[in-house]
């Protein structure tokens, strides 16, 4: 927490608890639905100019194509290339569901508790392996988490996130039962 650099720098934090969603499968791959969890640290962070809470997107938020938004983490590069030493992010496009529904329609079913995010037609740029969990932020609000995608940034299939407003309320109680 609080660096930019994967090996140097920030604090690491023990964890308390974490919980899957409880309607993540058992038998999950790669593409799984409600593809989202929660961690509850073992000490309370402190604030800093390094360190910051993020906003949830509100409950039923979905963000309307075209909107920008940004993608970070330390993930690989490239398909099967290296991870990144150093936070990495980039700037991509909401893309409609639909849209995003029928680029997958030959391999897996994007549900509406997913948000699609890229750089349309030509692709190139997209979180990859590695990243998954990290943050899809519009506006610096959190509006999905990386789930998956084709290859890394592969043209014609944008990435795929869980949608934080349709898991809020989930997220919202675990929250208040850990309180």
């Amino acid at each position: 927490v609080g660096s930019s650099e994967i090996n140097h720098g920030g604090m690491i934090f023990d964890i308390e608890f974490y919980a899957l969603h409880p309607d993540y499968p058992e038998d999950h791959d790669d593409t799984s639905d409600y593809d989202v969890a929660l961690v509850k640290l073992a000490y309370p962070l402190k604030f800093s100019e390094d360190i910051q809470p993020i906003m949830m997107a509100e409950k039923d938020y979905e963000p309307p194509a075209g909107t920008k938004a940004y993608v970070s983490g330390w993930g690989r590069t490239s398909f099967g290339g290296q991870l990144s030493k150093n936070l990495r992010g980039v700037e991509l496009e909401i893309i409609d569901l639909f849209d995003c529904f029928l680029s997958y329609m030959d391999k897996v079913n994007v549900s509406e508790r997913q948000v699609c995010a890229g750089i349309p037609v030509v692709g190139g740029k997209d979180s990859c392996t590695g990243d998954s969990g990290g943050p899809l932020t519009i506006d610096g609000v959190l509006v999905g988490t990386v789930s998956y995608g084709e290859d890394c940034a592969k043209a014609e299939y944008p990435g795929v996130y869980s949608n934080i407003a349709e898991y809020r309320d989930w997220i919202e109680g675990l929250i208040r039962v850990e309180s």
